[in-house]
């Protein structure tokens, strides 16, 4: 992919990869998002995967996503997550428990726990 405002340096060059097939509730995805080709090796990798399934009435769903940045300043960032949740237990409802964290650079995130119902009428 190419993206370009049409303004004189504001070039971008973005690669991206995409799968939803290798396993059944696994969906991945990869960017490499570049100034120009002369900054080649000074870009933003970035990597993400979440994975959902069902067991019996919980739904279980896993995201992970990380994001490096090259070149002279170097860093890292990632975020996970977990949900349960379930929308057998009350007609019209979905209850649910997340939690949520990350890590950017030497900084951890511990996260926090959501706790929720979304209710549909």
């Amino acid at each position: 992919t190419f993206i370009t405002d049409m303004a004189d340096g504001a070039d971008q060059i973005i690669f991206g990869l995409y799968d939803s097939t290798l396993l059944a509730g696994l969906k991945v995805g990869a960017e490499y998002n570049v100034a120009d080709l002369n900054n080649f090796g000074k870009g933003v990798l970035s990597l993400a995967a979440k994975y959902g399934t069902d067991i019996d009435i919980l739904t279980i769903a896993l995201d992970f996503g990380m994001s490096t940045k090259f070149g002279t300043d170097k860093s890292t960032k990632m975020n996970y997550a977990i949900e349960l949740s379930t929308d057998d237990v009350v007609d019209n409802t979905t209850l649910y428990a997340k939690y949520a964290g990350g890590v950017a650079g030497e900084k951890t995130n511990k996260g926090k726990i959501t706790v929720g119902a979304k209710i549909a009428l």
